[in-house]
């Protein structure tokens, strides 16, 4: 049997099984978005210093494009960095929905009960 799950599933798990999951899936999503934007804005960023060295050089025309070529992936990583930490706000989110801590009757009495 074939089981599916789609994002709507995932954005409001019924049980904390699949709220902890969903909230990994959060966290896996920001750690890979985070290093593609490290490794794109690097490479931006040293795409652009070549560019500079070859208009240094006297290549005005090629040292110009990769300047800009490397300014807009420097842009677009730095865009996907910025973005990863929204997902770590969901996988924050996810974790407050869950109804771990308690206070009221417990099987001794009234108290604090916490579910770990």
């Amino acid at each position: 049997m074939l089981c599916t799950t789609t994002k709507a599933h995932l954005a409001t798990p019924p049980g904390p099984d699949l709220q902890e999951k969903a909230a990994g899936f959060e966290l896996v999503k920001a750690t890979k978005h985070y290093y593609t934007g490290i490794v794109l804005t690097y490479t931006g960023g040293l795409v652009s210093i070549i560019g500079t060295a070859e208009v240094s050089a006297g290549n005005l025309n090629g040292g110009s494009n990769l300047i800009l070529f490397g300014a807009g992936v420097f842009i677009i990583g730095t865009i996907f960095t910025i973005e990863s930490y929204s997902h770590i706000g969901k996988a924050g989110k996810i974790l407050m929905q869950r109804n771990d801590m308690t206070f009221g009757p417990t099987p001794n009495g009234m108290g604090l009960s916490i579910r770990f």
